[in-house]
């Protein structure tokens, strides 16, 4: 009896010493996570306008790195190693031609994704509620900037500049964004997103999370009233890529029919909010100089106006920086999405070497597939995430440190336990699930 008392008392200590290392491990990821969303419209005075956000998470990961809790993944470095060298040899090949801060920031940024974390399982959830607290803030305050520019008109509720120094903003992002040219109503950036396509983006993200994991109805009706209100498209998009197949995966045929009614309270309710606005986003695929021509058609035209088919210029591309270059004197406005950057730079070597590298990052031994489904087609269609520490910090924090441990299963398919609402006891077959959440809309 006292070998079996002494086993079990070992076993709380080791479950107890797990706890509370998961919890300083969770506090120390909030940082980052706080950062790129709470930060975001913020610079490193004196740092060429590079991101505030980006120093914060490089500053946490030395700071698990002396606490000993990390470890090096050999093959992310082999993969990584492919990369740097075709990056090297990019940047020799086109040495008259390429900007070394480039090379230098891609680096940078991209090295944390060689370590994971020595992490006990409930970490991805710890980092899951921390993210959705941070974004219901984030909704709830979109919605009241949106309403309350009817009583404050201008743009004194959308932009930080006048109340913070200007070397310590941002800058070339439409952060006054209206409906339309010349309205005098904005469209939502949740007051800390850089623009309303990023918030859009971080919404779906958390919306994501809402349907997978917690289920809340009052909480996911404040995300999507909050997206309708960004007026953007990005995030919905990869919405429309990813929800019909968690909902066909899971058979969520309730959440089908609360997005429909939800839908048709939109329409109901269109006047009141600018319906018209947002579906005239559809229109402008294949309009010159506008958002979605921009972001998604117009980084084509590019590379065939300007991209020699020779194979130096395919294998090896034009060098770290030069896209932006080209774009600078191309006779209609461009985005730099991932895939146009990576070849147009970087060349079919750094494509190939660079795709392997992240995906292994991105989808091996993750704690949750359809999340990183979800930011790899984020990182895709976002548009700009190559030199763009925002996504990147969620990658991170949700894809590439929480690795699974062998034999883990990763977060379950309902609810965790301390998010859902538990139900009362009862006699019958429900009784032996005492943690199984209170049925939602979408259950």
């Amino acid at each position: 009896m006292s070998a079996t008392t002494a086993i079990f008392a070992d076993g709380m200590r080791r479950r107890d010493a797990d706890a509370v290392e998961r919890m300083v491990l969770a506090h120390w990821l909030a940082v980052p996570l706080f950062a790129t969303i709470f930060l975001q419209r913020f610079v490193m005075p004196f740092s060429g306008g590079i991101a505030l956000h980006l120093f914060v998470m490089l500053a946490v990961v030395g700071v698990l790195a002396l606490r000993g809790a990390l470890v090096v993944d050999p093959v992310r470095v082999g993969l990584m190693s492919l990369f740097a060298c075709s990056l090297s040899l990019s940047t020799a090949a086109n040495a008259s031609n390429v900007s070394l801060d480039s090379a230098a920031l891609v680096t940078v940024m991209y090295m944390p994704f060689v370590l994971s974390l020595r992490a006990p399982d409930g970490l991805f959830e710890d980092c899951a509620r921390i993210f959705q607290r941070m974004m219901l803030f984030c909704a709830v305050a979109g919605i009241l900037q949106y309403t309350l520019q009817y009583i404050f008109p201008g743009p004194r509720l959308f932009t930080f500049r006048n109340l913070v120094p200007e070397d310590w903003l941002i800058a070339n992002f439409n952060t006054t964004n209206p409906l339309t040219w010349g309205s005098h109503i904005y469209k939502s950036n949740g007051v800390f997103f850089v623009e309303p396509s990023v918030f859009s983006q971080f919404l779906s993200i958390a919306i994501l999370f809402e349907v997978l994991y917690f289920r809340r109805t009052m909480r996911m009706a404040v995300f999507v009233i909050a997206l309708l209100l960004t007026y953007s498209g990005t995030g919905p998009l990869m919405l429309g890529i990813v929800l019909p197949w968690v909902i066909l995966q899971r058979r969520a045929y309730r959440l089908l029919i609360g997005l429909a009614v939800l839908a048709g309270i939109a329409v109901a309710t269109g006047d009141l909010w600018h319906l018209d606005a947002l579906l005239g986003r559809v229109s402008e695929f294949g309009q010159r100089d506008t958002s979605a021509t921009d972001r998604f058609i117009a980084a084509a035209w590019v590379i065939a106006d300007t991209m020699r088919w020779s194979a130096h210029d395919m294998l090896l591309g034009y060098g770290p920086g030069s896209y932006v270059r080209v774009v600078r004197f191309a006779a209609y406005d461009a985005h730099d999405p991932v895939w146009a950057k990576l070849l147009f730079e970087y060349g079919i070597l750094g494509v190939v070497s660079f795709s392997a590298f992240f995906c292994r990052a991105l989808f091996h031994a993750v704690p949750s597939g359809w999340i990183a489904v979800a930011l790899g087609v984020g990182f895709i269609v976002f548009g700009g995430e190559f030199l763009d520490p925002r996504l990147n910090a969620l990658i991170l924090t949700f894809c590439v440190l929480p690795k699974r441990s062998p034999g883990a299963g990763g977060l379950h398919a309902t609810a965790p336990a301390e998010t859902a609402r538990q139900v009362e006891p009862q006699s019958g077959p429900a009784a032996a699930r005492p943690d199984r959440p209170t049925p939602s809309l979408w259950a």
